[in-house]
């Protein structure tokens, strides 16, 4: 099952039952912004944007994708213990994965971003249903396909959803 819903995380739509959250959500504040504006919707804080992703994870496993220079404050935000998984998203820049709860990196440093997230993924029970509060355009839904994961999908932007293929 994939489903792409469109909302805003600070007042999600209802969501179907997930057993986990693999995300990429903004990087910082400059991208809260950037994404809200693309949206004509309110643009939150940072902060604000970290602690309505916390209150959507609850106590389920979560992978996190973040630019290095954020790790520490999702980490803080989250209040949860965590490992980092370095990786390197587009044109090799270094990013980590944050995996909640801690598990040993079964990847090589510096491994692409979505090889990572792929790793994670296959940790979580067979069938579950991932939930992806910042889908943009759907990427973690499609790496889910090919675990036999099912996919829900949250967006903020609707013509970033639509192009996606799963609204």
């Amino acid at each position: 099952m994939r489903t792409m819903l469109v909302g805003n995380i600070l007042a999600p739509p209802e969501l179907p039952p997930y057993d986990a959250v693999a995300t990429d959500p903004p990087w910082g504040q400059g991208k809260v912004t950037y994404f809200s504006h693309l949206a004509h919707e309110p643009v939150p804080t940072f902060d604000e944007m970290l602690t309505a992703l916390k209150r959507l994870i609850g106590n389920r496993p979560s992978l996190i994708l973040m630019g290095n220079r954020w790790v520490t404050d999702v980490q803080a935000t989250l209040g949860r213990e965590s490992c980092v998984w370095p990786c390197t998203y587009s044109m090799q820049s270094p990013c980590s994965l944050l995996v909640v709860p801690p598990a040993n990196n079964p990847c090589a440093p510096n491994v692409n971003w979505k090889d990572a997230m792929s790793a994670g993924l296959r940790a979580l029970p067979a069938q579950a249903t991932v939930f992806d509060p910042f889908a943009g355009y759907g990427t973690i839904g499609r790496l889910c396909d090919g675990l036999s994961l099912s996919y829900v999908g949250l967006e903020l932007n609707r013509s970033r959803a639509r192009r996606s293929g799963l609204l």
